[in-house]
């Protein structure tokens, strides 16, 4: 393998880590039944694009009413304490998906086209998705983290990106891009290292003979441990 496309394999395995925890649009979250219940199929990309952005809009609200009346819970908690009923969390107001949107936004996401028994779908599906994306944000903000470190501070990564110009008598010039990235044991002192680098040399060649020219992409591997260890 080229270190050119090792560099660019791990560019693309970064990029989709990127984009790995980002959440299912609601239109990607349905069944092929869900889908042709609620009417899905027959909207186009836009009104479906108009349609994820409308739900997605009011999971976010549904989730800044739920943050503010736990706020609201949590202060007046020290006020009351006797009273469980200052505890508990609001009723959501009442109404539909649907019926919440406004002529503009019903018509760029294509609901005056569906059916009522096809927009009840809808407000159906909706609602079970934001319920679902609340319980997932409670249990988020609520549950505590336990951090589990298997080997608490034995390891350290470390590593180093570089490139080099180098000129030179008789036309010689040079170039060089390397990276390179260990993992170190700081228990046993052993290291293993892994590193690409890629490159190219040239020099002009006197009247009439042609010039030399040299082209490298190098990956290796390393591993080190120390012979002797002080205590």
């Amino acid at each position: 393998m080229r270190a050119s496309s090792f560099l660019a394999l791990t560019c693309s395995l970064f990029a989709a880590s990127l984009f790995a925890g980002e959440p299912l649009r609601f239109s990607q979250s349905l069944t092929p039944e869900q889908r042709s219940s609620a009417g899905i199929d027959q909207l186009n990309s836009d009104q479906i694009a108009a349609l994820d952005a409308l739900v997605r809009l009011d999971a976010r609200k549904a989730a800044a009413a739920e943050n503010k009346a736990v706020l609201a819970a949590k202060k007046a908690a020290p006020e009351s304490p006797a009273a469980p009923e200052a505890l508990a969390l609001p009723e959501p107001a009442p109404g539909s998906f649907t019926g919440s949107l406004s002529v503009d936004q019903r018509r760029a996401a294509g609901l005056d086209t569906l059916t009522p028994e096809q927009q009840g779908t809808v407000d159906t599906l909706v609602a079970q998705q934001v319920g679902a994306s609340l319980m997932r944000h409670e249990l988020a903000t609520t549950s505590p983290i336990q951090a589990v470190e298997f080997f608490p501070n034995r390891y350290e990564v470390h590593g180093e990106v570089g490139f080099s110009l180098g000129v030179g008598s008789g036309g010689y010039n040079s170039r060089e891009a390397w990276m390179s990235t260990s993992l170190l044991d700081t228990k046993t002192g052993t290291e293993f290292s892994v590193g690409v680098s890629t490159g190219t040399e040239k020099w002009k060649g006197p009247y009439r003979y042609r010039g030399y020219r040299n082209e490298w992409d190098d990956i290796g591997f390393g591993l080190s441990a120390p012979l002797f260890r002080s205590r």
